[in-house]
């Protein structure tokens, strides 16, 4: 969605009265034989002068009802193109939870919906408050090194947690940035901060090198943006922490020095380290779906039945135990 600015037309309206009142002073010059150019432009026949008010007058109430009705289109363009990218983004999520995916899906739909031309998202740190950049795009190398991170205390941060969404011109944005980040020369920026759940878990920041400012507008597209990403982003960062904390725990398991496995309800085996491999002398493919009460000699196999019954009925049952396994 490109801004485009319903007032053009009142200013075409005023150019056009003007252009009319010339027009008309020549014309009257040319078939009445009036007197100079100059006089007729200034000084009118009271009878002309208020003709060319007249027409002037409805040349501005059209041009005002054009206005009028310019907005409206643009307005309920603005709301279909909402609810596309929004279902858009609903699409795209649905396909993939990756947190890379999901953040290009949401700059993609900010870009695209406020024509702006760059921008980036940061995650905010729910223990300390920092805001810390995690996508971007659009932007040279040289600013993302000098805005990929603010600490809680900074003013930046203030703004956004205490004041809500922030617009910035050129001239704004010269007296904030830093020498590194004017070289990067941004004519606008919004900074819009992203909640799920009443609170801020990121900040969308959508600038462009071209539009000077940022009308009402497109602010108004653009936090209709956020609003609809929050949750999107929220789900995708939880199930990319718990992808990472999965590869942590996977790291720690294998490399135990204990034979670790894991079993569902029928006995089957759903997992096994490398060594518990070693200790049985199995393979892990020979190991996983196999019974692992078959590996359990008689008097042992009783034992661990009966106390993972129990232990899954929620009885508390020792932890330790000892039993012997028979090895390939």
């Amino acid at each position: 969605m490109k801004s485009t600015d319903g007032n053009k037309f009142i200013i075409v309206g005023i150019i056009t009265s003007i252009l009319f009142w010339v027009a008309e002073s020549i014309l009257h010059i040319i078939f009445l034989h009036g007197t100079g150019l100059l006089n007729q432009i200034f000084s009118p026949g009271i009878h002309e002068f208020w003709m060319r008010v007249l027409v002037i007058a409805l040349i501005l109430v059209m041009s005002y009802h054009a206005k009028r009705s310019f907005n409206t289109v643009i307005k309920h363009k603005n709301i279909e193109d909402c609810v596309r990218i929004q279902r858009d983004i609903a699409i795209r999520i649905g396909m993939d939870e990756n947190i890379d995916e999901t953040l290009n899906a949401c700059m993609d739909a900010a870009i695209e919906i406020s024509g702006m031309d760059c921008g980036g998202i940061y995650f905010v740190d729910e223990v300390t408050g920092d805001f810390a950049l995690v996508y971007h795009k659009g932007l040279s190398e040289k600013f993302v090194d000098a805005s990929k991170y603010y600490p809680a205390d900074s003013e930046n941060n203030r703004m956004i947690l205490f004041g809500g969404s922030q617009y910035f011109n050129r001239d704004e944005l010269n007296r904030v940035f830093s020498d590194d980040q004017k070289e990067e020369e941004l004519c606008s920026l919004g900074v819009v901060p992203i909640n799920s759940e009443g609170r801020i878990i990121a900040v969308l920041n959508i600038a462009s090198h071209l539009h000077k400012e940022i009308s009402n507008t497109v602010r108004d597209a653009i936090e209709g943006v956020a609003a609809q990403i929050g949750n999107v982003i929220d789900k995708a960062r939880k199930a990319n922490e718990l992808i990472e904390s999965e590869k942590k725990y996977r790291t720690i398991v294998e490399n135990a020095h204990e034979g670790i496995m894991i079993v569902d309800n029928d006995y089957k085996i759903t997992y096994v380290n490398d060594e518990l491999c070693r200790i049985f002398q199995y393979d892990r493919e020979e190991l996983l779906g196999f019974d692992f009460t078959e590996v359990i000699d008689g008097e042992g196999r009783e034992i661990v039945i009966d106390r993972y019954k129990r232990r899954q009925a929620g009885e508390d049952v020792p932890n330790r135990y000892e039993f012997n396994v028979f090895r390939k």
